[in-house]
């Protein structure tokens, strides 16, 4: 191929300057055309629109290297500076959150009710499993000195904090639970029959607690005692029978552990 004068080259990059100028109007006149173009018209796909770029790109370099030697650099600078690039997907905004419905929060409310419900459960639970009481309070300690006890066979001196009987018979000093050994009613002293007796089914029993007659199963029930001088030692403490203590410090105090009671002998 004969090489090109100046004068052919310097014509032929004019054309493909005046071809990529009218390619270029032509692209702008078809811009408006199809902004105004009716909503039913066919719409172009970013696709589509970056095919139809390249196919114009393709003409432009074409023309370019008809212009002979270099036309090439200037092809390559064309097309960079030119080519579209794909539109970047541009990503949907997240959905808003759907308010409650009506039973969602018929369900949140039943979950939150059961929670409580539980938790107060096993709240009272732990404070019923390990109870604690006070000194002076039932279930708890009762301090008692010995001079409050009665003398000797004489009536028993009941203590309704307590709910427990102080006694004194020929074996010694004892503390009997104040409840009946059958079901549960409050058993009194009679006097005239010197004897416990329930009102309510008619157990009877004598002044250390045994049983004598009635539907009550078995002696009745004594506590836990523990006795110590003025000191504070330990000089005295019933058996797991419950059997009465023989005392003869006078200014001694018994110790009476109402929240553990210790059952009376089974009758018979």
């Amino acid at each position: 191929m004969a090489s090109l004068t100046e004068e052919e080259r310097a014509a032929r990059i004019a054309a493909a300057k005046a071809r990529a100028a009218e390619i270029a109007k032509q692209r702008a006149q078809e811009a408006p055309a199809a902004a105004e173009a009716p909503a039913q018209a066919i719409t172009v796909t970013p696709q589509e629109r970056f095919r139809q770029e390249k196919l114009a790109q393709k003409e432009r370099e074409a023309a370019l290297k008809q212009a002979g030697p270099g036309a090439d650099a200037r092809a390559a600078a064309l097309r960079e500076a030119v080519v579209p690039q794909p539109e970047a997907k541009v990503a949907a905004p997240a959905a808003p959150a759907l308010p409650l419905n009506r039973r969602e929060f018929l369900m949140y409310a039943w979950g939150a009710s059961m929670a409580f419900l539980l938790a107060s459960a096993g709240i009272s639970t732990f404070f019923f499993i390990l109870p604690r009481f006070k000194v002076g309070e039932f279930g708890g300690i009762f301090n008692v000195p010995l001079s409050q006890f009665p003398a000797a066979n004489a009536a028993p001196v009941p203590n309704d904090e307590g709910k427990f009987w102080l006694v004194h018979t020929d074996q010694g000093y004892n503390v009997l639970y104040k409840v009946c050994t059958h079901l549960g009613c409050l058993y009194k002293w009679e006097s005239a029959n010197n004897r416990f007796e329930c009102p309510c089914h008619g157990s009877k029993f004598k002044l250390d607690g045994t049983y004598i007659e009635g539907p009550a199963p078995r002696d009745l029930d004594r506590f836990k005692l523990t006795v110590v001088d003025a000191a504070g030692n330990v000089i005295a403490q019933n058996d797991a029978k419950g059997d009465p203590l023989q005392v003869n410090d006078p200014n001694a105090v018994v110790r009476i552990d109402t929240g553990n009671r210790i059952l009376g002998k089974p009758k018979g």
